[in-house]
């Protein structure tokens, strides 16, 4: 009878229970008669109660403040959910960079925690847009506003509970020396100042990153040596838009500076440092079951092949190399490739219509064929998960021969092995809107769909999900404001969200129309041929995490 769990008392049919208690004796039925009085009663209460819950300020209050912002989105948030919090995230926007915003940007951390549970974990940044839902619909806020409409101050935010796992925030100020060990990215990551046995047995699943705008090339770096270190571990984030102020309830890890130096000395140039990094842990805690948190990445793009279909393209040589136009310091530089011999389907000479694509610096989509009679296309060779690879037109050079750089070598030099027997082909890309939401759509019904369902005593609402799109979308691209979260919250079936439009998205690296999916914790690790294996192409194993544009990345946290 001790041994038994709880629910296993409550799922056994009255015949049963009355034998089991029937030789227990008077004290043990009083006993579990009372325990399964007050199960039945918890399990309703926490059916009403969230695990996670969001709100936004983003329609109406059109002169509210900064303050009135945050305020307003953390309560109505904390309304829905009185229990216990692990962490919120929020994202706020101003109309601008004026000296009162910027002051009130500070105090964003200090309004979230007075509000909430105390340990609650706080991070968050600002964009240019948001996401967000308020009063029960999607709502978003548009990255470039029209002509004549004012900007809003706004904020979203989002809360969640995550038993099992150590959920810590983390703020740094420039990535550390040593940076692909695991030592050091432990350290930056928060891990090292904890006591050794607990620092050494937390494991990391999950980070949500934000970074800073004066992060430049940096944030390459950074998720390299991340993912050398922590293979394992899910990166997703992406860089902050507008102002650019971060927020982390973690006070910011100053540098060790020489001994010696004039600003060891002072301390004043340290304490001035803001922070070019922050995030979001999730840990799993030792011991935890397996089944108890659960992590999930998704990026999607949306991009079509478009006519027209340019074959047997026979010279493709390595040409020179080319810094990357996001990196300072010490830039690294991609490998240039020169592109000739283009030809129509029909043969006829197709290093006209190349070097037009070159000079608007489109991107290709490229793959190897079977034959000149079975070429297919870019999009019909990625959903089948053959060799295909996106390429970076850069320009032509003087010999006509086109310049472009691969999205990934170990694909070009898979593309290129297989077009030994076949015919090596190349397609414009095209970004479409219909193509986005498509891809969107898809991703986020295979992530939500791999999480574990709810436990049955347990709260009902038990994922959230965060957004992280490029600033170039929006009405921008889809002609109206809020597509994107109203095809969020129908594919998830109402999930709480929210998230805001970066400058940059750091999620699993998409290729083409599919979606790039990678899971952590006790989400499923292999596609079954439904949503998820046909939004991957690829299965939901996708490489690990790049900072790219033009996407929309969700990250999900199932309790």
């Amino acid at each position: 009878m001790a041994s038994m769990e709880a629910s296993d008392l409550l799922s056994l049919t009255d015949e049963l229970l009355l034998a089991i208690l029937h030789r227990c004796g008077a004290p043990a039925v009083a006993r579990c008669a009372t325990l399964c009085k007050r199960l039945q009663t918890l399990q309703g209460q926490l059916a009403g109660l969230p695990a996670f819950a969001a709100a936004a300020t983003i329609e109406g209050a059109e002169e509210q403040s900064v303050e009135d912002a945050v305020t307003g989105a953390v309560s109505a948030a904390l309304h829905q959910m009185p229990a216990a919090v692990d962490f919120c995230l929020c994202f706020v926007a101003t109309p601008g960079r004026s000296a009162a915003d910027r002051e009130a940007l500070r105090q964003v951390v200090a309004w979230c925690q007075a509000r909430l549970p105390a340990g609650t974990v706080v991070v968050g940044c600002t964009g240019r847009g948001l996401f967000g839902v308020q009063g029960g619909l999607p709502v978003e806020l548009d990255p470039q506003p029209q002509r004549g409409e004012r900007a809003k101050r706004a904020a979203t935010v989002l809360l969640g509970r995550l038993p099992g796992c150590a959920v810590r925030a983390f703020a740094a100020p420039n990535c550390p020396q040593g940076w692909q060990s695991e030592a050091a990215c432990r350290a930056w990551l928060g891990l090292a100042g904890l006591d050794a046995a607990e620092a050494v047995a937390l494991d990391p699943i999950s980070c949500l990153l934000l970074a800073h705008s004066s992060a430049g090339g940096d944030v390459y770096d950074c998720l390299d040596g991340l993912q050398v270190a922590l293979p394992h571990m899910l990166v997703t984030g992406g860089i902050a838009s507008g102002v650019g102020e971060l927020f982390c309830s973690e006070p910011l890890r100053q540098p060790e500076e020489p001994s010696g130096s004039a600003e060891a000395a002072t301390g004043k140039q340290a304490a001035q440092r803001r922070p070019k990094y922050c995030g979001l842990l999730l840990c799993r805690r030792p011991g935890a079951a397996a089944s108890s948190a659960a992590a999930g990445g998704m990026a999607a793009q949306g991009m079509r092949g478009a006519p027209p279909l340019l074959v047997k393209l026979n010279v493709i040589r390595e040409f020179g190399t080319l810094q990357h136009p996001n990196n300072h310091g010490d830039p690294d530089e991609m490998e240039l490739l020169g592109l000739t011999g283009a030809y129509l389907p029909d043969g006829s000479d197709a290093m006209p219509v190349l070097r037009r694509l070159a000079s608007r610096q489109e991107q290709l989509g490229m793959w190897a064929a079977p034959s000149s009679a079975e070429l297919g296309s870019f999009d019909e060779a990625a959903a089948a998960g053959r060799p295909a690879v996106m390429l970076q037109l850069y320009g032509a050079v003087e010999d006509g021969e086109a310049l472009a750089t691969a999205s990934d070598e170990t694909s070009l030099r898979a593309v290129m092995a297989a077009a030994d027997s076949g015919v090596l082909c190349v397609q414009p890309l095209k970004l479409s809107a219909e193509g986005a939401i498509e891809a969107l759509r898809q991703g986020v019904e295979a992530l939500v769909g791999a999480h574990p369902g709810a436990h049955p005593l347990l709260p009902t609402a038990n994922a959230g999900l965060v957004l992280v799109s490029c600033t170039a979308k929006g009405r921008q691209m889809h002609g109206s404001i809020g597509a994107e979260a109203e095809v969020v919250q129908q594919a998830s079936s109402g999930l709480p969200m929210c998230g805001l439009y970066a400058d940059g998205e750091i999620g699993p690296e998409v290729c083409n129309a599919r979606c790039g999916l990678r899971w952590a914790g006790a989400a499923q690790a292999t596609a079954d041929g439904g949503a998820a294996g046909r939004a991957t192409g690829n299965g939901p194993a996708a490489a690990g995490s790049k900072l790219q544009g033009f996407t929309t990345i969700v990250t999900s946290y199932s309790s």
